[in-house]
């Protein structure tokens, strides 16, 4: 039987996880079944799902803000990503997918001062055909720079100076 071949097919199902309830920060990873820690969030974190409409952040610059957005079932969030390639006012300091679909954030850093920019996301359904009217919008606020001016004597004063 010496140099004979064979074909084998091996076929391994893994079954599924049993639902497991989280402490808050964490989710349920579906490959191990425990908990694992959601991706951190850089600054202020807002979580969202489709339900949501309008959210505003206002910021300092150098400000940093995490928009967290949460799939109504997993693969699927009914929402085009928003577009972070021409951003003004603000830029992107991470893109992070949940490998499972459940839920994606994008991070940013308010960068212009004086400066207000709409991240806009638009409907779409689960055949892919998008919607042309926007359907959600975050705006993002950049505070102008504060320098206020002095009244009267100014005694700008240094700690080291007696």
């Amino acid at each position: 039987m010496s140099g004979d071949v064979y074909d084998i097919a091996i076929e391994v199902t893994k079954k599924p996880c049993a639902i497991e309830t989280c402490p808050i920060g964490q989710i349920q990873d579906l490959y191990m079944c425990g908990c694992n820690d959601l991706q951190p969030a850089i600054g202020e974190l807002f979580d969202f799902s489709v339900a949501n409409t309008l959210f505003t952040a206002r910021k300092d610059v150098g400000g940093q803000f995490t928009l967290r957005e949460w799939a109504p079932e997993a693969g699927f969030y009914g929402l085009t990503p928003p577009e972070i390639s021409t951003l003004d006012c603000v830029t992107s300091t991470e893109v992070f997918a949940d490998e499972w679909g459940r839920y994606r954030q994008y991070s940013f850093t308010a960068a212009i001062a004086d400066c207000r920019y709409d991240l806009v996301q638009y409907s779409v359904d689960t055949a892919g055909v998008i919607d042309t009217t926007p359907s959600q919008k975050f705006q993002a606020v950049v505070w102008p720079a504060v320098n206020p001016e002095a009244m009267g004597t100014l005694a700008d004063l240094d700690a080291g100076i007696r």
